[in-house]
């Protein structure tokens, strides 16, 4: 159905499809056999789980969102309750008074219907194209 192809065009997006799903996990740090077991601690696994999540915290002042840089020193660190924008590293962003950041969630494209607007547009050029020779006869 659609959502299998939705889930089959994700994997390929995120190359779980070449790889595997297995070892796109095992990259993560999820290393058990039991399936249920927390990820495995080891740093370099945490780095990584760390880098594909931004940590996004909301000022304590203005109520806007930050996203921050990212630092290794943040990976599992607690940040405080009461956190303002003067507190983030990022000089872009560390005044109230700066907009709040737009986030940049990607999008993938589902290829079987960009094939199939494409198939659709290469029609419509030959009907309009024959339209045309009809015409002219």
């Amino acid at each position: 159905g659609i959502n299998a192809e939705h889930m089959v065009q994700y994997w390929k997006d995120l190359n779980i499809a070449q790889q595997g799903v297995l070892k796109f996990w095992e990259n993560f740090g999820y290393v058990s056999q039991r399936w249920k077991d927390p990820p495995s601690e080891d740093s370099k696994y945490t780095r990584k789980r760390a880098m594909q999540i931004n940590i996004t915290l909301q000022c304590d002042s203005c109520l806007k969102w930050r996203t921050l840089p990212f630092s290794s020193g943040n990976v599992g660190k607690d940040f405080s309750d009461d956190w303002t924008c003067s507190l983030n590293p990022d000089s872009a962003h560390n005044r109230c008074s700066t907009a709040e950041q737009k986030l940049n969630i990607s999008e993938g494209v589902r290829k079987k219907e960009a094939e199939e607007r494409r198939q659709k547009e290469i029609e419509e050029q030959e009907r309009e194209a024959e339209r045309k020779r009809q015409e002219a006869e």
